[in-house]
């Protein structure tokens, strides 16, 4: 008789604030301490959580963790999460946790719990609406208030990012590169995100066509948007030139961007046609994004004659340092 199947570990919901990384590996494997943020704990009761759903989260802020319960034979009682969701602390003990734990420069563990004394579970929205009513609270002067003030704005900005994200299943880090990338800029970022992801592209490294495309299409951006058909055409430009393709022929740079977006939509089709294509290629040109020369392509074995060819090359403030110095004879391309 076989052995019985061993039953899969229930899973469990824990939330808390993080104290502390402990090990984050090249491969995002990631062990913290968590902090948890139940009201009825009656001591600061604290768990080690591992994952590589854990990578990127930062000491300070508030997690909600779903998983089951290991036991490591070395480290002991640990919290394998499964998934990691950003959230507001919702519990007092929770914001006095959260405010305590640096990430709100100006704020240590003697002061966040006069504040919360203060304020209960108005805390975070007083500090957010109306934080001049901190002024009441004792140690805190014009001078610290706006400390707290300016780094509330930014844990703020960058959790506001994080929670839009990770539903998308984007990382935390890249969340945190998006908001350093446009914080000294008069773009928002969060704004950026939602209504114009393709530039993140453009702007932020780490971020390619294909994460930029899954936050774009999940926010409701369409498919013919001209935007993305242009992020498109200078995504295959950039991959060519990764390979040290410094030329694509137009035609090819045309039927990569049709693979790299055609789907099992019927629609998609007429969307992709080398029209609509091309008239996205125009705009980049247009723009000062891309260039067109004529370059020779010399007579071929079978007696085709040498000609000069119309080819699209890349800006030269955005042309790769490997692709300059004498241009090949070639057929018309387009150039990363």
């Amino acid at each position: 008789m076989p052995p019985p199947h061993p039953t899969a570990s229930p899973s469990h919901s824990i939330e808390g604030i993080v104290d502390h990384l402990v090990l984050v590996t090249y491969h995002q494997h990631t062990v913290l301490r968590l902090a948890v943020t139940a009201d009825d704990a009656t001591t600061e009761q604290a768990v080690t959580a591992v994952g590589t759903a854990l990578f990127g989260v930062q000491p300070g802020e508030s997690l909600r963790l779903t998983g089951t319960w290991t036991h490591h034979p070395r480290y002991g009682r640990q919290f394998k999460a499964r998934t990691c969701e950003r959230t507001w602390p919702a519990t007092v003990r929770a914001m006095r946790l959260y405010l305590a734990s640096g990430m709100i420069h100006g704020i240590g563990d003697t002061l966040a719990t006069a504040i919360v004394d203060a304020f209960g579970e108005q805390t975070l929205h007083i500090i957010d609406t109306d934080p001049e009513r901190l002024l009441t609270v004792p140690g805190i002067g014009p001078t610290r208030l706006e400390r707290i003030t300016e780094a509330w704005k930014t844990q703020k900005a960058i959790a506001d990012i994080m929670v839009f994200l990770q539903g998308l299943g984007i990382s935390a880090h890249l969340a945190v590169k998006i908001y350093q990338t446009y914080k000294d800029t008069s773009d928002d970022p969060l704004q950026t995100v939602r209504e114009n992801p393709y530039q993140l592209c453009r702007d932020v490294r780490g971020i390619g066509f294909d994460t930029a495309d899954r936050i774009a299409l999940a926010t409701g951006i369409p498919k013919h948007s001209g935007e993305r058909l242009k992020a498109a055409l200078l995504h295959t430009l950039t991959e060519a030139r990764t390979r040290g393709d410094c030329h694509l022929p137009e035609r090819t740079l045309l039927a990569r961007t049709r693979r790299l977006l055609t789907d099992d939509d019927p629609a998609t089709a007429d969307i992709l046609d080398d029209t609509v294509l091309r008239q996205a290629l125009d705009t980049l040109r247009s723009h000062g994004e891309t260039v067109t020369e004529e370059l020779p392509v010399p007579a071929t074995e079978d007696h085709n004659p040498a000609r000069d060819m119309g080819m699209v090359n890349v800006a030269q403030q955005s042309a790769s340092p490997r692709c300059t110095g004498p241009r090949p004879a070639s057929p018309p391309t387009s150039s990363a």
